[in-house]
């Protein structure tokens, strides 16, 4: 491993995984080795700092597919299209970023690598993740509404997140802005899903800005579900809430495949939150160098995700 490599990539949570060629033999404490089975082409791996090199977001996606079940697979590809980073001096802990790839680049990525270990487990994964999930909550809300019964989910696979909706005249005079963008959004059935996140609420503003956002989208005849923390964190409630979308959208939730409760309950296990992804004591000295003590978890509904590079090759 490079000189300095620990301190670069101290924000990530221990073991390392790092990718070898099959005649590196060393061990080394706090790495797990992956051997690559196949070596990926010169511009699939990006030099980053001090002789580390990572495998581009689209490798990536095939790497954790090989390593990590179905669930935990789509909820990192969602976090690679997603349009959020980790930044502890900011008040939830997320920045905003532009998305690292986009499910079509997945796609055409693992089409490409036929011969890459973790390409068919990729390739099932991939068909189901959802773009534009500006927080951690958001890519769980958007897999439980989304991802088809068989695997857990309410199969409400029209929902887009962050669509950019245009609005008239009179909603803009409500809104104070010419568009608006709600969390999930079927716009042809005149519906969006808001999820309303508690730690939003310490600004005035932004309830403000919420407050008018619904307004503004009913004023043009949608129908606006509101989803709270304490719904997200019940697959009861949020049975309810898929429930409510599917008549106003005309369809039905169908939840009867044999695997829906197990897979279900596999769902729920992702959590909405990528904490255990970061070193806590990093995470802990870069919020009070930041000004900002406290815990922060990430999982906050404010509009901001995640970079994912990895593993490291060595």
């Amino acid at each position: 491993m490079p000189a300095g490599a620990c301190d670069l990539l101290s924000f990530l949570a221990k073991p390392l995984h790092i990718a070898v060629p099959p005649a590196c033999r060393a061990s080394q404490d706090g790495f797990v080795k992956h051997v690559r089975s196949a070596p990926a082409s010169a511009e699939d791996i990006v030099a980053v700092s001090n002789g580390i090199r990572v495998s581009v977001p689209e490798l990536c996606f095939v790497q954790i597919a090989e390593q990590l079940p179905f669930h935990q697979a789509v909820k990192a590809g969602c976090a690679l299209c997603s349009t959020f980073a980790l930044d502890p001096s900011q008040p939830f802990g997320l920045a905003e970023r532009k998305p690292l790839t986009t499910q079509a680049e997945l796609a055409s990525f693992i089409d490409f690598h036929p011969g890459l270990r973790g390409v068919k487990n990729a390739r099932v994964a991939a068909g189901h993740i959802g773009e534009g999930a500006a927080s951690p909550a958001e890519i769980y809300q958007m897999m439980v509404l989304t991802l088809p019964p068989r695997w857990g989910g309410f199969g409400l696979r029209s929902l887009e997140a962050n669509r950019v909706v245009r609005l008239g005249k009179k909603a803009a005079g409500i809104a104070g802005r010419a568009y608006v963008v709600p969390d999930l959004c079927d716009f042809e059935h005149r519906l969006a899903i808001e999820y309303d996140a508690d730690a939003t609420h310490t600004y005035g503003e932004q309830l403000s800005r919420d407050a008018t956002k619904r307004m503004a989208l009913e004023s043009m005849g949608m129908k606006v579900i509101t989803v709270t923390t304490r719904q997200l964190a019940s697959l009861d409630r949020m049975r309810d809430v898929a429930k409510e979308a599917a008549r106003v959208m005309g369809a039905r939730v169908r939840t009867q495949s044999a695997r829906f409760e197990s897979e279900q309950r596999l769902v729920a296990a992702t959590r909405k939150s990528f904490d255990g992804l970061y070193d806590r004591e990093w995470l802990d000295q870069a919020r009070a160098v930041s000004g900002r003590p406290g815990r922060t978890s990430f999982a906050a509904g404010s509009s901001m995700s995640i970079g994912m590079h990895g593993p490291v090759n060595v």
